[in-house]
């Protein structure tokens, strides 16, 4: 419900009287909250993939269903994002799943929740991953654009299927080995998104992973990334119609047990 506040001619609120009415808004959800993706692709490195995506951005964890037979409102409703990522291949398969509570306890945190598995074949031996990850994030504006995160990651790996040819970085780590790490991130987000033509806007990313035997790693590195991405329409006015140029720069650098410091740039053009 919803009061109609009328002004006088010295600007002053009124109160009562004949022109102060009391309305009904009826407010109906958006109909399109998600969407479905498919597709494919093959290449000479990592061989013939599919890909299934399902994103939604009113899940609702606990609402269950009416009744067996009625599923017209179940896991709808509570403003939480679920996605879900199957991409087998011939040599590379991965699978990933996420949900995001935006509003935790109505505040401005979040939290975030992921699990996912990837299988490789290297050709010379075979690596396989079972990943899983924790976050809260907090915003620091009513807009979601400028956050802190702290999260905590783990990566059981497994190197198997040894060639006699394999690379000798594959045969001093053959076996199981896991990491488990913490990980803080400053992010600002401003982004207009489309579901047609995707998003327009800036993304900037600052991370930085500290791994050793007091997180519950076997392996011990520190590991820090910059990111930026920007994201600009052209040619129509109307959002959904226009074509979106994608820049996007990575600078990262990470030490190992070795003591070995590395530098990496990678810029990407996307149109």
């Amino acid at each position: 419900y919803a009061a109609v506040v009328v002004r006088d001619e010295q600007g002053d609120e009124r109160q009562d009287g004949p022109r102060v009415r009391d309305v009904v808004i009826d407010v109906k959800e958006k109909d399109h909250m998600g969407f479905f993706q498919v597709g494919g692709g093959a290449s000479s490195g990592s061989g013939e993939v599919g890909y299934v995506s399902i994103h939604h951005s009113n899940f609702d964890l606990f609402r269950l269903p009416a009744a067996w037979n009625d599923w017209r409102a179940a896991f709808v409703g509570g403003g939480q994002e679920i996605d879900v990522e199957v991409i087998p291949g011939t040599r590379e398969s991965e699978y990933r799943f996420r949900v995001v509570e935006p509003y935790l306890f109505r505040s401005d945190l979040a939290l975030s929740l992921g699990a996912g598995t990837g299988i490789y074949d290297r050709r010379t031996y075979d690596e396989s991953h079972v990943r899983g990850a924790a976050a809260i994030q907090k915003f620091f504006d009513r807009g979601h654009r400028l956050s802190a995160s702290l999260a905590y990651l783990v990566d059981a790996v497994r190197i198997h299927d040894l060639d006699i040819d394999a690379p000798p970085d594959a045969v001093d780590v053959k076996g199981s080995t896991f990491l488990g790490y913490p990980r803080l991130e400053l992010r600002y987000e401003d982004l207009l998104r489309s579901y047609y033509s995707g998003p327009r806007g800036v993304v900037v990313s600052a991370k930085l992973d500290l791994a050793d035997a007091v997180t519950g790693s076997r392996v011990d590195f520190t590991r820090a990334a910059l990111s930026v991405d920007f994201h600009r329409g052209f040619f129509d006015r109307r959002i959904d119609y226009q074509h979106v140029l994608h820049l996007g720069v990575d600078l990262s650098w990470m030490e190992g047990r070795g003591g070995d410091d590395r530098l990496q740039l990678d810029g990407r053009v996307r149109v």
